[in-house]
């Protein structure tokens, strides 16, 4: 039976009479009524462009007239465009500058209709958004709707309307600076759907473990308050009716919520189901024009049919975010986990989101609303401009799904060569892995100051926020903010399969693995490591370590940092930090071999306590690698920052001609111990999981001769 959820509040009914003396012109609704109020007021508003002189009253008709001026003076530009003090934030850092002319700007007349001329309308207006506490504020009608979907929420102590709010502060906070899929400007707790509040309560109940609580605050559990929630709340979400084909905004961006909880935080069964019902919430997506219709058009529908134009933008725009989200989403799951993915750059028809600023815009003052606002280039042409070395204009979120795009064409085009080779089709040049692993670094070139440990590259804050910031998002850390691009580095060169099974997993994806599939790994890191390939993997892993773990070269203050996976407000950065340190190891181990014999069977005076020696502290060992490949490539790593691609390309060869001269490049028993500890630590299932797989690596750096770590799964 289909669950009812709550409509949103109706608009007020009108009629609306001018209050003006001797007016009294009366409107069916209230934004008509505001804007012929304009006419009424004294503001002025005089052409920009020299020699006209024109006076409006309305700032839509005026930039209506200017663009008459536009297309007689081509180029020409108003002193308005110019001195717009709206520029987005990626503007402002001065990377990343866009030709307006280049073919990454669409001329397509459809993609012009939807989007340039409904935006000029809608920033005509002024906006009527809540007040920015409706974004936080629970009333106990909202609560009593919440508690109807999950009764079991009645009797938690956690969930009471001084902590939901808070929770909710941590949602905006903590998740939504890093992926903005909701109008936070509009957003309103009261009219927002039950169930997706719940998953935004959910997120921040279980990002509580990561700041520090107000004064006076005493939780019980947060985190099983977030796992009462996300239990059902898949079920409850696809049993709505408005969860049908086409679903509304509000369903995909609480499914993309919900997922994110699952795949990081929480238990093991939740991961299985997050990765078995991607396919369901892609599926809703292809079902809606967003994504569906014809395969072979060359854009998407970015609008859809609504009475009210702030509406109208906004659904479009959390709908089309909602998707690249899930695209980006599913590509990264790809690379750091190793799922199957269920869709493909190619089929992304969409221009990428709108500048962060003009998504967080509030401001009621229509002179200081954009012009051109809807100038960023479609996702398909954003790839082929970076393919071919040519710089995109995107701001933070931006950024992220252009990087997924070239990391998704890395996936498809392996899933290709791998059906031809099948059929002994050669039909692709080998060349295609060094071109796109150039655009990736090409990609970072353009982030601000070319360095992906700025909180600005990857997070966005449109103000203060309530809560106290985590360490790792302050605007000083220096710690890596991008580790997806260090992920995409290694999985150019080696699958999470290889080094997760050549660390000693027993399954993958719930299928054993068997001594056969374990010869064949070793075959292929045999390989690898003795390549160009695997040098470059431990390089880039290196990198990850270095900035994750040291302060950076050249520090007033040398820092050791001790990494705490449950403490980390970016989400996929546990994940990563594991995929360097297991290629790491599969490089050292296998071509340097165990780093003692502590552990082999051989050993005349076996060690009675199970405490096995490491040669070198963690710290010290990434310290000294650090050193030692800067000392003999005369490369500092701080410079990698201040390079073009092709610079970057060149020194990261160097890196890797001297790296087999690097002594003691297996020593590695003190850093996976320090890693093995904080993983232990984890409330997240599988974070434990990598913790005793971690250990596995010590026995076997320490002349175990057993493969597999049997015990893995059991936490």
């Amino acid at each position: 039976m289909a669950v009812e959820i709550s409509k949103k509040r109706k608009r007020r009914k009108g009629p609306f009479i001018c209050p003006v003396v001797n007016c009294g012109k009366v409107f069916s609704r209230s934004d008509h009524l505001a804007r012929h109020q304009v006419g009424h007021s004294s503001q002025r508003l005089r052409c920009d462009f020299e020699g006209c002189g024109k006076v409006f009253t309305r700032i839509d008709v005026k930039k209506k007239h200017e663009a008459i001026h536009r297309k007689k003076n081509s180029g020409q530009t108003s002193p308005q465009d110019d001195n717009n003090e709206f520029a987005s934030s990626s503007s402002k850092e001065g990377n990343m500058v866009a030709n307006k002319t280049s073919p990454m700007y669409s001329s397509d007349p459809h993609i012009g209709k939807n989007t340039l001329s409904l935006l000029e309308e809608v920033f005509a207006l002024s906006p009527n958004f809540p007040n920015e506490n409706c974004q936080t504020e629970i009333d106990n009608k909202t609560l009593y709707n919440m508690i109807h979907f999950i009764p079991e929420l009645e009797n938690n102590a956690d969930f009471t309307v001084a902590k939901i709010k808070w929770f909710l502060e941590l949602y905006w906070s903590l998740y939504h600076c890093q992926y903005p899929i909701l109008h936070r400007p509009s957003f309103s707790t009261y009219d927002a759907p039950p169930l997706l509040l719940l998953s935004m309560i959910m997120t921040g109940s279980s990002l509580a473990k990561k700041v520090t609580p107000p004064p006076g605050f005493l939780f019980e559990d947060p985190s099983k308050l977030a796992m009462i929630i996300a239990e059902p709340l898949r079920w409850l979400v696809f049993a709505c009716n408005e969860a049908k084909p086409p679903c509304k905004a509000w369903v995909i961006q609480s499914l993309i919520i919900l997922e994110t909880y699952e795949i990081i935080s929480s238990s093991r069964a939740f991961h299985e189901r997050a990765v078995i019902y991607n396919g369901a919430k892609i599926q809703l997506l292809r079902r809606s024009p967003i994504l569906g219709g014809d395969p072979f058009k060359s854009y998407g529908s970015d609008t859809s049919k609504s009475t009210n134009l702030w509406n109208t933008w906004i659904e479009s725009e959390s709908m089309k975010r909602a998707a690249l989200m899930s695209f980006n989403l599913d590509t990264i799951h790809a690379v750091v986990f190793g799922h199957p993915m269920n869709i493909f750059a190619n089929q992304i028809k969409l221009s990428l989101p709108c500048p962060d600023d003009i998504w967080e815009y509030k401001n009621v003052d229509r002179n200081k609303a954009p012009y051109h606002v809807t100038e960023t280039p479609l996702f398909l042409d954003a790839l082929k401009s970076l393919l071919k070395g040519e710089a995109v204009n995107v701001d933070s979120f931006g950024r992220q799904i252009i990087l997924s795009g070239l990391i998704n064409l890395v996936l498809q085009t392996e899933q290709n060569v791998l059906q031809w080779n099948n059929f002994g089709w050669k039909t692709i040049e080998k060349s295609w892995k060094d071109d796109i692993s150039a655009a990736i670094k090409f990609w970072k070139t353009q982030l601000p100051e070319g360095n992906c440990c700025l909180t600005l590259s990857s997070v966005y804050y449109a103000g203060a926020t309530s809560p106290p910031l985590p360490p790792s998002l302050m605007p000083e850390d220096t710690r890596c903010k991008f580790p997806v691009y260090h992920a995409a580095q290694i999985y150019l060169r080696i699958t999470h399969y290889d080094y997760i099974v050549f660390a000693g997993a027993p399954k993958r994806m719930n299928v054993p693995i068997l001594p056969e599939d374990y010869a064949i790994v070793v075959r292929r890191i045999d390989k690898w490591s003795n390549s160009v390939s695997g040098k470059l993997s431990v390089i880039n892993s290196l990198i990850l370590l270095f900035e994750m773990l040291l302060s950076p070269e050249g520090s007033v203050d040398i820092v050791n940092y001790y990494y705490e996976p449950d403490k980390d407000p970016f989400i996929y950065r546990p994940n990563v930090i594991i995929c360097a340190i297991l290629s790491l190891w599969a490089y050292a181990f296998h071509v340097f071999g165990p780093e003692s014999l502590f552990s082999s069977p051989d050993l005349r005076h076996q060690l009675k306590s199970g405490f096995i020696p490491a040669m070198e502290d963690g710290s010290y060992y990434l310290r000294r690698v650090r050193s030692e490949l800067v000392k003999r490539t005369g490369i500092s790593f701080s410079s990698l920052d201040h390079m073009d691609s092709a610079e970057n390309i060149k020194a990261m060869k160097e890196f890797c001609r001297v790296l087999p001269e690097i002594r003691g490049l297996h020593h590695l028993i003190g850093l996976l111990r320090t890693l093995e500890t904080s993983y232990l630590g984890c409330e997240w299932q599988v974070g434990r999981e990598y913790a005793k797989l971690l250990g596995n690596c010590i026995k076997r750096s320490a002349g175990a001769t057993h493969v597999f770590c049997n015990d893995m799964y059991d936490v």
